[in-house]
């Protein structure tokens, strides 16, 4: 099959998942000139936009979809069947790892088997599937393709299987799509070739760049992602050293990073997402299946989770803190995405402890933050709060009131995202701690003795 051939009868792509990545992927699609046909489990995706309630908050893509939807080019399922109409489909959906009763970090695979399971069953014509999401090395081949077998579809005839590593961010997802050089690895030569192709009907061809294997490709990823963790657990624990040697950490990074080698990132309270602290665990899987042992994103991991813990042993040894108020459930500025979020472990700390706490976040109604175990708070002037941690450096947040705050009788802000300048924070009465700055103390309070830094 000639490569004009392909893209001339590439009419409808198939999205296998339509959360945000999808949503973001079929608006390029579409925006394309191509037709969308996507499935998700969750009903609630199609009666939205029947119902015209459908919303999105990732940029470029609400336009693109509702356009699509109301030229009946775009139509939504929660279940899988029409999505034999596509000769290409695209998988966007999440891969997670729980916690065990044992306290080890597992992959479950429920959901993604059971998916693949639906997909096998409608696979037809050489169907191209190719996978997008994150998944430990040696999936698509020694997981996905016996599903396949198992419902007696053969690769070469009634599918093919490519993979190809989903590398955007929210917020950016857009951009990114369309900049970011877009990695494809297939099962065999006339599958990367099909998926190379069907990439390049939407994507700029030049960003299009094929990879020798799907083992090379799914380790691409997990890399990237062990090597953001590894960088910040560095940063992490250097800052303990300069919040014990009362050196500022922001003032060494900013020089280590003014030369052409070094990128270091910068610390913080907790890392969050379904990204940085989910894949590490991946990619060590890997390792123990050779019984090798990846202690290095092991050591990574820990130094990474026990950042909320050390930060509130460290404010509630040096302060009598009753009651809290944490600034930020979402793991980045101004999205509303929360999972893994430092603050879920920031609140059983301090409750364990016998503290008062407290949430706001603009992004979240009252009622969501109920559901997800958060008391809320709507305004964070309403009542006095000993101690305010920042966890999400939201835009709403850098016009805090401190002088207001510390009138109510609030002693410190504790900067889990270096995101405030710590001399107004000061000069408003209020304590100041940052990641790896130690302490900034009002005047009235230099008498005060910490065992960390002391500005």
């Amino acid at each position: 099959m000639t490569k004009v051939q392909y893209n001339q009868s590439m009419k409808i792509i198939g999205l296998v998942g339509f959360g945000k990545l999808g949503q973001a992927v079929a608006a390029q699609i579409l925006d394309s000139g191509i037709d969308v046909i996507a499935f998700d489990t969750d009903p609630r995706l199609s009666t939205s936009f029947a119902s015209g309630e459908f919303t999105s908050s990732e940029p470029g893509v609400l336009p693109s979809l509702k356009n699509g939807w109301q030229e009946n080019r775009l139509t939504v399922h929660s279940e899988p069947s029409p999505l034999s109409q596509c000769k290409a489909l695209i998988v966007c959906i999440p891969l997670l790892a729980v916690g065990s009763p044992s306290g080890a970090i597992e992959i479950d695979y429920h959901s993604f088997d059971q998916c693949f399971r639906s997909i096998a069953k409608l696979a037809h014509d050489n169907m191209l599937i190719s996978l997008e999401t994150t998944v430990p090395v040696g999936v698509c081949r020694n997981r996905v393709m016996p599903i396949f077998d198992s419902e007696q579809k053969i690769h070469g005839r009634d599918y093919l299987l490519a993979f190809s590593p989903e590398r955007v961010q929210s917020t950016t997802m857009r951009s990114q799509l369309v900049t970011n050089p877009k990695l494809v690895a297939g099962i065999t030569n006339g599958a990367q070739l099909a998926a190379l192709q069907l990439y390049e009907t939407f994507l700029p061809p030049k960003i299009v760049e094929p990879v020798s294997s799907v083992e090379i490709a799914e380790l691409i990823k997990l890399t990237a992602m062990v090597s953001r963790d590894v960088n910040i657990a560095f940063v992490n624990q250097l800052s303990t050293y300069c919040d014990a040697a009362n050196l500022d950490i922001r003032e060494v990074l900013k020089h280590v990073n003014s030369d052409q080698f070094t990128h270091l990132l910068s610390p913080g309270i907790g890392v969050g997402g379904h990204c940085t602290p989910v894949y590490p665990h991946f990619l060590m899987s890997n390792f123990a299946e050779l019984n090798l042992a990846f202690t290095l994103a092991e050591e990574g991991r820990r130094i990474n989770n026990s950042v909320p813990e050390y930060v509130v042993n460290s404010v509630c040894q040096e302060f009598n803190v009753k009651s809290t108020l944490i600034l930020g459930l979402g793991f980045r500025p101004n999205v509303k995405e929360d999972i893994c979020s430092p603050a879920y472990q920031l609140n059983q700390l301090l409750r364990m402890k016998g503290v008062q706490t407290f949430l706001n976040d603009p992004l979240y109604t009252e009622e969501e933050l109920t559901n997800k175990g958060f008391i809320s708070v709507e305004d964070p002037y309403s009542r006095q709060f000993d101690a305010i941690f920042l966890v999400t450096a939201h835009e709403q947040f850098g016009s805090l009131d401190f002088q207001r705050l510390a009138k109510n009788g609030c002693k410190i802000l504790i900067d889990g995202r270096n995101a405030i300048e710590n001399e107004s924070v000061v000069k408003s009465g209020l304590a100041y701690r940052g990641m790896g700055t130690g302490y900034f103390m009002p005047e009235e309070s230099r008498s005060f003795q910490t065992t960390g830094g002391l500005h």
